[in-house]
């Protein structure tokens, strides 16, 4: 037997990622392309055990990169948008706001976390209330952007 095609690797791998993404199991992805090659003649989906999982661990390691998170960059990014909101908040003098903002701040980059200990029962607490004046002042910049 001839080797596959790119265009044919690409497919058993895509075939093999969607039934991981479903929770399908070793042994049910090699009864699934047991049955497609008895299903349509064994051509394209012929295939030894090795093969199969070749094509699983290739599926596998495609979902584990779109799973990495560049912490760094992510971090980055959440606090570029807490200084916005933070601005936001200041030009509206809502000190209130823009203090709670700066806590998140300084719990994303771990800024004072010998505190940590004996505030965190109230730190869900106080994340919703800040969660929904940020909706409120969100929902204010949107209005406020519609009158000009």
């Amino acid at each position: 037997m001839s080797r596959a095609t790119k265009a044919n690797q690409r497919r058993r791998v895509d075939g093999c990622r969607e039934l991981l993404e479903r929770g399908y199991p070793r042994h049910k992805i090699h009864a699934w392309v047991r049955q497609k090659a008895t299903q349509f003649g064994g051509e394209y989906w012929a295939l030894q055990e090795r093969q199969i999982d070749e094509y699983i661990r290739r599926a596998r390691d495609e979902i584990a990169a779109e799973a990495g998170v560049d912490r760094r960059f992510e971090t980055g990014r959440a606090v570029c948008r807490l200084n916005g909101l933070y601005a936001k908040a200041r030009l509206r003098e809502n000190d209130s706001l823009a203090l709670k903002i700066q806590c998140e701040i300084d719990h994303l980059l771990n800024l004072g976390q010998s505190d940590e200990a004996a505030e965190q029962p109230d730190r869900e607490a106080r994340r919703a209330a800040l969660l929904l004046e940020l909706a409120k002042l969100i929902d204010q910049g949107e209005a406020d952007d519609g009158q000009r």
